[in-house]
C-alpha cells in the first residue's frame, strides 16, 4: 500500500514526466499554470517530506518574475519554511526580512510576521520575535481573520511561555484554540491545540497538557500534517514519562519520530531524541540514552539551543562516569558548563527583550494616549469658544492635568527603561560588572593613566577547583560560591578600582595608581578573607590563584591583560591558592 509521501512522489513524477515532452510550455507559463504549481507545493510542503515541494519551487523559480505579487510572496514563505525544516533557520529568517521589503497585501505580510516569530524563536532570537509579534498583532486586527489571529496568539503562548510569562501564554493558547474551532480549519486547530499542551506541559498541568497534545494529535492526522502530529506526538510522550508510564511513551516516540524522520526536519527531530534519551535514563537503558543524545548533539549546537545541549552533556557525562570512562565524562561536563554558561546569558538576554518589548508597548500606548489627549485639548479649545468662560477655563484646566499627568507618566516609564539599561551591564548573579562593561570602564582608565605617566595594575583572579564544587555539591552551591567571592572581593577592591566578573569563575580587577606590589598586598587581604570564610550550607572553602601585572610605557590593554594571564596560568601550576606577579 502506497504512504502519501510515496503517492506525493508519483504524482511529482508524472507532472515531471508530462513536462518532459513539452518543451514549448518551458518557454513561458500561464498565470494559471504558475498557480497550480504552487498550489501543488503548498500542498506537499504540509502532506510530504519538505524535499518534495522544494523540487516542484525550484521548476518555478525561472518564472517567479511572471508571478503575481501573492504568489511571489507565497513562493517566499514556502522557501523559508523549507530551509527552517532544513535546520538552517538564519538562512529562513534573511529569506523573510527580504519579503519585508516589497509591497506586501495586508495577509501576506501577517502570514509573513508571523512566520517569522516562529522562526526566531526557534532560533532563541527572542528580541526579533517579540518586536515582529507586536507588529503582527497590531496588523492582524486590521485583517480581522479568525485564521491568522489564531496562528499568531498560538505563536504568543509559545513564545510567551518560553520567556516564563506562563498565565499569559495560557490566556494567549485558550484564546488561539477558540479562534481555531470558530474558523474550524483543521490545520490552525492542530497547531493551536499543539502549542496549548506545550503550554500546560511547562506550567505543570499535566492532565490539561494531555488533554490538549490528545486533540492536537487526532486534528493533525485530519489533516494530514505529519510535522504538527509529529511534534505533537513526542511532546505527549515525554510527558507521559514523566508520569512514568513507560511503555506508552515508548510506543508514542516510535510513531511521532518516524513522522519526524519523513517530514525532514532536522531541528524536531533533535529535539524528539533528546527526550527520547530520557525516557532510556529513566529505565537505565544506558546504552540507547548515549545513542540519542549523539545522534542530537550537532543539530542541538548548530541551532544554539543551549539548554537541551547541557542537558545531554549532562547526561552523557554521568552515562561515562558510571563506567569509569574518566576523561570522556570530563569532557562531556566542561562542554556541559559552557552550554549551560551560554544558556544563562541567552535566558538574561531573552528577560531582556521580553521587559524592553514590554516597555516599548507601554511607551507607544502613552505617546499615543498622549496625541489622543492633546487632539482632545484642541477640540475642546475650539468648543471653549462658542461656549461660556466658565466650560472655556474647565475645559483648560482638565486638558492641563491630563498633560502633566501623560507627562509624568512617559517620565517615570524613561526612568524605568534606563533602570532596564543599567541590569544589562550587570551580571546577574554576582551583580558585578560583566566581560563587556568592566572593559568599558578599563581601557578609558588605562589610556588615561598611560598620558599621564600614572601607575596601572591589572589583577586576574580565578576561583580553585570551581568545577569539583559543582560536580561535589550540585550548581546551586557554584552559584553561591561565585556570589560569596564577590563579595569578599568587592569588599577589598570596590573603592580602590574597577571590579568584574569576566568568565565563569574569572574575575578582574583594574587598579589606576597602584603598582604591581602595592596591588600584591590587597590581594593577599582577599585572600586571607577568603581563607577564613566558609560559604553556604556546605561549608565549602574556597580559594583563589591570582595573576598580577602592571602597565609599561609601550604596554597596551591587550598585552597587559595576556601578562596577567600568563601570571594566573603560573599561579595554577604552581599549585594554586597564590598570588604571582608577572614581572617578579
Amino acid at each position: 500500500m502506497i504512504g502519501r509521501s510515496g503517492m506525493a512522489g508519483c504524482i511529482l513524477a508524472a507532472v515531471l514526466a508530462a513536462m518532459a515532452w513539452m518543451p514549448d510550455a518551458l518557454a513561458g507559463i500561464t498565470p494559471e499554470e504558475f498557480e497550480d504549481r504552487l498550489a501543488h507545493a503548498e500542498h506537499l510542503n504540509v502532506t510530504a517530506p519538505w524535499q518534495e515541494s522544494s523540487a516542484v519551487m525550484d521548476e518555478l523559480e525561472p518564472y517567479l518574475d511572471q508571478a503575481t505579487g501573492n504568489q511571489y510572496a507565497r513562493f517566499r514563505l514556502l522557501e523559508a519554511r523549507n530551509r527552517a525544516l532544513d535546520g538552517d533557520l538564519p538562512q529562513g529568517l534573511a529569506i523573510l526580512e527580504r519579503l519585508f521589503d516589497e509591497p506586501l497585501d495586508l495577509e501576506y505580510r501577517v502570514r509573513a510576521l508571523q512566520r517569522a516569530v516562529n522562526l526566531a524563536t526557534l532560533a532563541r532570537r527572542y528580541e526579533t520575535a517579540f518586536a515582529h509579534l507586536s507588529q503582527a498583532l497590531e496588523l492582524v486586527q486590521e485583517l480581522g481573520s479568525d485564521f491568522q489571529s489564531s496562528m499568531l496568539h498560538s505563536n504568543a503562548a509559545y513564545i510567551y511561555a518560553q520567556v516564563g510569562e506562563i498565565e499569559r501564554a495560557v490566556d494567549y493558547g485558550e484564546l488561539s484554540t477558540s479562534q481555531a474551532d470558530a474558523d474550524g480549519d483543521l490545520r490552525a486547530r492542530c497547531i493551536a491545540y499543539q502549542r496549548l499542551g506545550y503550554v500546560y506541559k511547562v506550567k505543570g498541568a499535566a492532565e490539561e497538557s494531555r488533554d490538549r497534545y490528545r486533540r492536537a494529535l487526532a486534528l493533525c492526522q485530519e489533516s494530514d500534517d505529519d510535522l504538527i502530529a509529529g511534534v505533537a506526538g513526542y511532546g505527549l510522550a515525554d510527558l507521559l514519562r514523566e508520569q512514568e508510564e513507560f511503555e506508552r511513551s515508548e510506543a508514542l516516540f516510535d510513531e511521532s519520530m518516524e513522522r519526524i524522520e519523513q517530514t525532514g526536519y532536522r531541528s524536531g527531530m533533535a529535539e524528539a531524541r533528546l527526550y527520547r534519551a530520557r525516557l532510556h535514563k529513566a529505565r537505565e537503558e544506558y546504552g540507547e540514552a548515549e545513542a540519542m543524545l549523539n545522534l542530537a548533539l550537532d543539530q542541538l549546537e548548530a541551532n544554539e539551543v543551549w539548554e537541551y545541549l547541557a542537558e545531554a552533556h549532562e547526561m552523557l557525562a554521568g552515562i561515562a562516569r558510571d563506567r569509569g570512562q574518566t576523561d570522556l565524562a570530563l569532557e562531556h561536563f566542561q562542554a556541559h558548563s559552557d552550554a549551560r554558561e551560554r544558556f544563562l546569558d541567552m535566558d538574561r538576554s531573552r528577560h531582556l527583550a521580553f521587559l524592553q518589548v514590554e516597555f516599548d508597548t507601554q511607551s507607544r500606548d502613552q505617546e499615543l494616549a498622549l496625541l489622543r489627549e492633546q487632539a482632545a485639548v484642541r477640540s475642546l479649545e475650539e468648543e471653549s469658544s462658542r461656549q461660556q468662560a466658565r466650560f472655556r477655563y474647565f475645559g483648560y484646566i482638565m486638558a492641563s492635568i491630563l498633560v502633566i499627568v501623560l507627562g509624568l507618566l512617559l517620565r517615570n516609564a524613561i526612568k524605568e527603561r534606563q533602570h532596564f539599561r543599567r541590569l544589562s551591564r550587570r551580571d546577574g548573579l554576582t551583580k558585578l560588572n560583566n566581560h563587556t562593561r568592566f572593559f568599558e570602564l578599563a581601557v578609558p582608565a588605562f589610556e588615561q593613566a598611560q598620558r599621564e605617566g600614572r601607575s596601572y595594575t591589572l589583577v586576574l583572579g580565578d576561583i580553585d577547583h570551581f568545577k569539583q564544587v559543582n560536580d561535589r555539591h550540585g550548581h546551586l552551591a557554584g552559584d553561591e560560591v561565585l556570589r560569596q567571592v564577590a563579595s569578599h572581593l568587592q569588599a577589598i577592591f570596590d573603592r580602590h578600582g574597577i571590579l568584574g566578573r569576566i568568565g565563569g569563575e574569572e574575575f578582574a580587577v583594574a587598579l589606576p595608581d597602584w603598582t604591581e606590589e602595592q596591588a600584591c598586598e590587597l590581594v593577599n587581604q582577599a585572600r586571607d578573607r577568603l581563607k577564613e570564610s566558609r560559604i553556604g550550607k556546605y561549608q565549602v572553602v574556597v580559594s583563589m590563584s591570582f595573576g598580577v601585572a602592571a602597565a609599561r610605557e609601550e604596554t597596551g590593554l591587550g598585552e597587559l591583560r595576556e601578562q596577567a594571564d600568563l601570571a594566573l596560568y603560573r599561579a595554577k601550576n604552581a599549585g594554586r591558592n597564590r598570588v604571582v606577579m608577572a614581572h617578579a
